[in-house]
This record gives structure tokens, sequence and C-alpha cells, in this order.
């Protein structure tokens, strides 16, 4: 995501503008390489990474003014596609309550199913190939990756972001904030 989505000046810019930004390393032993922050990758090896990759370690979340889980999801997503979630976080975020979050939630949860089912109907040839040889195919699969990471982060949706972020770090052995 640093090196990638939000080196996305454009992005990174309205990030912040818009929102109260922090960075939480769930898994801090497995970025730093000689003192960097992350291993360096080719662009090669970035452009192979699978879009919603990283689940376990990426996890995004969008709070209420009062800290309360609005929206989240897991995994690493281009500048324009982690845009589109950071905006329904947004919108998450300033519902009139934790109900409304849910129901935008399922409903772009919804959306983007009905994207990839579209997709995929419309290039059948497409989606006979593997999909690590389609990009029609990478790109239906990881709208059905983001709209399963609604349903993977319901639970924390409607809590407190400090008992969230402490779960995760009680869930991956202890790790400690940063």
């Amino acid at each position: 995501m640093r090196t990638v989505t939000f080196a996305d000046e454009n992005l990174s810019s309205w990030l912040n503008r818009t929102f109260v930004l922090a960075w939480y390393d769930v898994k801090p032993s497995d970025t730093p390489q000689n003192g960097a922050l992350q291993p360096a990758y080719s662009k090669e090896e970035i452009a192979a990474y699978p879009e919603g990759g990283g689940g376990d370690n990426i996890r995004t979340v969008f709070c209420s003014p009062d800290g309360t889980v609005r929206h989240a999801v897991q995994g690493w997503w281009p500048a324009e596609r982690f845009r589109e979630e950071c905006e329904r976080g947004l919108a998450c975020a300033t519902a009139k309550s934790v109900d409304a979050a849910k129901d935008l939630r399922a409903k772009g949860a919804e959306a983007l199913v009905k994207a990839a089912d579209a997709l995929a109907l419309a290039n059948p040839a497409e989606m006979r190939r593997p999909v690590r040889e389609s990009e029609i195919g990478r790109h239906v699969a990881a709208l059905r990756l983001r709209a399963n990471s609604y349903g993977r982060m319901d639970g924390a949706v409607g809590q407190e972001a400090a008992t969230v972020l402490e779960g995760w770090s009680e869930e991956l052995d202890g790790r400690e904030f940063k």
C-alpha cells in the first residue's frame, strides 16, 4: 500500500484533506528489511500481486467521529479502487447510525457482486481462461474478493476502533501497536 496505492499523489492529497489518518502495522515483524520500512519489490512483482491480497495484514477501518467503526475492508487495492472504498467509508462514517452504515455496506457488497457477475457474463471466453492469464478474470476475482471482505469485517462494524485494533493485536499473537 505504501509504495503503490499511497504513492498516488492525488489519492494521498485527498486522503489527507478528508480523513484523520492512522497507520497500524498488524505484522510489523514481516516488513523491516535492512532498516527499510518494507521489502523492496520489483515493478514486475508489484504488478503480479493480486488485488485484494494481504488480507490478514492489510485492514482499513473507517470510523465515525466518536470512534465507532462504520466500515472496514481487508486487502491491498490500487489507488482507484482504494479511493472507491474510502468514499464508501466516508459515507458509512457519516451515516446517521451504525444500522444505516451497515445498510450502505450491504448495498456496496451487492453492487460489487453484480458488477463481477455482469463482467463475467459479458466475457465468457475470458472466464474460461486461468485467472492469472486473464486481466478480466483477475478483475472479476478482485470485485468478488472486495465484496467478500465486507463479510469478513462485519464483526468490527459498530465496535469502538480501539477494541477492534486490540482484538486484532491479540488475534495475531499479541503483536504491538506502532
